[in-house]
């Protein structure tokens, strides 16, 4: 991935997410939340997609870790990630189930947004004060999805995740998650990175 990025889109919670080099940013939230069909209102969506003419980027960011309270025996790797945690002051969420459910929608939801925009009825249908959340509209239009050339990259960004649970989760939103996505569309990658990755990575500055 390109290191160089240009105009800030939104802080979150500390960070600061910047438009990645050479990509065009759709900004899911505002482009979904106001379109006129019930459905797409109600759909969970992730942060940001961006997009270039060789690949996709899909942007989560969470504040919390997963905890699955319905094992009455932690594995080794969930009680590493409660212990870490409960280190650095997380509020752990209900259970791992909704987490990696959540996280699913929303990644699925986006090629399902993508594949709706190369239709063109999303983009035609959404109101004219919402379609500045959208870089280059024209090129969106004419987005090459059906290619298998297309790389889509999931991204993951847990705020103050402690390094070594990184693997971990990657481990774990892989074996739940990037299973299903590959059936939308066969090249999918999935990372899980903290604050601190994704700032070297060029997808957030840390104010």
């Amino acid at each position: 991935m390109n290191k160089g990025c240009s105009q800030d889109v939104r802080e979150e919670s500390g960070m600061m997410f910047v438009r990645v080099a050479e990509h065009f940013l759709l900004n899911v939230e505002p482009f979904l939340s106001e379109h006129p069909h019930e459905g797409w209102r109600a759909m969970k969506r992730p942060d940001f997609i961006f997009w270039s003419e060789k690949d996709v980027l899909v942007v989560e960011a969470k504040t919390t870790l997963p905890r699955d309270r319905a094992c009455g025996k932690k594995s080794p790797e969930l009680e590493g990630l409660r212990k870490a945690a409960e280190k650095y002051h997380h509020k752990l969420i209900r259970d791992d189930t909704y987490f990696y459910s959540s996280l699913l929608a929303k990644f699925s939801n986006a090629l399902l947004a993508l594949k709706t925009c190369k239709q063109n009825s999303l983009l035609n249908d959404l109101p004219d004060r919402w379609k500045q959340s959208i870089d280059h509209l024209d090129e969106l239009k004419r987005l090459h999805w059906d290619g298998t050339d297309r790389k889509v990259v999931f991204y993951l960004i847990i705020k103050e995740a402690p390094d070594d649970a990184l693997p971990s989760l990657k481990l774990e939103c892989s074996k739940r998650i990037l299973h299903v996505l590959r059936a939308w569309h066969s090249r999918c990658e999935l990372f899980v990175l903290n604050e601190k990755e994704a700032e070297r990575q060029g997808l957030c500055r840390i104010r």
